[in-house]
């Protein structure tokens, strides 16, 4: 159960975040990103208010929502420029400096990933016993719906 939960919490979380802002080079067609973030949003406000999350508890929380909602806009915001550039540089014939701007963004949204998956350890760490149980049922009902 404890390996479900240090593995449950990141993952979930993770899969959230980037299902946000994680878009491809692909067709270009439009995509909905607002969507995506808004139930993020209402995603983490349920689970917040069901946690019944103390108001030193709730603070850190909402300062890793902001955090996140941060860097997801910031990367949206990049997004059409990064897209461009790549395009520009296939263009050219440049495939080796479109690869390594890929890449780049590879290694960016690892990093991130890595640093929302200790954030959120810390948030773990901050709940009751009794949160964690609850977050731990919560985070079990969603991977059932998945099998």
């Amino acid at each position: 159960m404890k390996k479900l939960l240090i593995i449950g919490i990141p993952v979930s979380v993770i899969a959230l975040f980037f299902a946000a802002y994680s878009f491809g080079f692909g067709s270009g067609h439009s995509r909905p990103h607002g969507m995506m973030k808004d139930f993020m949003l209402w995603k983490m406000e349920r689970i917040s208010k069901e946690l019944s999350l103390n108001p030193s508890q709730q603070a850190k929380w909402d300062a890793f929502q902001r955090d996140l909602i941060s860097k997801i806009d910031d990367r949206m915001g990049s997004r059409k420029e990064i897209h461009e550039t790549v395009k520009a540089e296939l263009a050219k014939g440049d495939v080796n400096k479109a690869k390594g701007i890929i890449h780049g963004q590879i290694d960016d949204r690892a990093q991130l990933a890595h640093q929302m998956v200790d954030r959120i350890a810390e948030l773990y760490d901050d709940l009751t016993p009794e949160q964690r149980n609850l977050l731990l049922d919560k985070i079990e009902q969603m991977h059932q719906r998945e099998d």
